[in-house]
């Protein structure tokens, strides 16, 4: 091989693999931020149901962070057997007369209300 054939070939393996790189990085970045958005919603909410009289959550906002812990799981977790345990994550059906109008998803597809609907389907 010349030369300037193998340099355009390491440039050009270089190049794919930064785009790859970025993908995967930016994928890894929302997987994460779901995470931890989940994990807080879910500490908020076994905290108003675990301790006595609770932490006051007004009903709107516990059903707020319901919604959005299964729209994150939804959209970004895998439906794999043992890989999300219900007691984790499942906080029964989101009430929506006490939800209201309020604004949870960005498209219509990612709507869900329940734990079984989050995790099926997908």
């Amino acid at each position: 091989m010349n030369r300037p054939l193998v340099i355009t070939a390491a440039l050009t393996a270089l190049l794919i693999g930064i785009l790859v790189g970025f993908v995967m990085g930016r994928r890894y970045r929302q997987f994460d931020l779901a995470l931890q958005e989940n994990k807080v919603a879910a500490a908020n909410l076994k905290t108003n149901h675990d301790f006595f009289a609770g932490t006051n959550l007004p009903p709107v906002f516990q059903e707020y962070l319901k919604a959005r812990i299964y729209c994150n799981v939804r959209n970004y977790y895998p439906s794999k057997r043992g890989y999300l345990r219900a007691r984790d994550w499942d906080f029964g059906p989101v009430d929506r007369k006490a939800l209201g109008s309020i604004v949870i998803w960005k498209e219509p597809g990612e709507k869900v209300f329940d734990w079984a609907s989050a995790i099926t389907n997908k």
